[in-house]
């Protein structure tokens, strides 16, 4: 796998990377009705600009096709990571993740953050995060729980 940084020219492929997962992977933790409507959050093309635009995304290629991602803010406010459905543990979060906190380092962070679908909370935890808080979260309407967590970078 090759890492690399997103640009504009990604934009669709990520978009279709968020929806896909969502809609497979995370189906054993939310409803029908949570995953329609967090996935329709790929079409909300301003908001992947800016982030292409404001924030650090890694992603991680095989023969040229995207299958993971992970974005950073400046603020240390991780916003992405996700990874394509046929590439699942096969430690492309890990190499993604591990990007991440060299930027992190790099930008001066002292923490991450993050708020993480129920599916993922494992992940984070053995990336050393702990838990802040267990949220609700109100979407259009629809009521989704997640977990608020940090990393101090030492």
């Amino acid at each position: 796998m090759e890492l690399r940084q997103a640009n504009i020219e990604d934009l669709d492929e990520l978009r279709g990377l968020f929806k896909e997962t969502i809609q497979t992977v995370n189906t054993a933790d939310y409803t029908p009705e949570q995953i329609k409507v967090w996935s329709a959050g790929s079409e909300q093309t301003e908001r992947w600009e800016k982030r292409i635009a404001e924030q650090y995304i890694v992603l991680g290629t095989i023969d040229g096709l995207i299958v993971g991602m992970s974005s950073l803010s400046i603020e240390g406010y991780l916003d992405l990571m996700y990874v394509h459905k046929d590439y699942q543990r096969q430690g492309i979060a890990q190499r993604l993740y591990k990007k991440i906190e060299q930027k992190a380092y790099e930008q001066q962070n002292s923490k991450i953050t993050v708020d993480v679908s129920i599916t993922a909370k494992p992940f984070f935890e053995q990336m050393g995060f702990d838990l802040i808080r267990v949220q609700a979260l109100n979407l259009k309407g629809v009521v989704f729980k997640n977990n608020q967590m940090q990393k101090i970078l030492k």
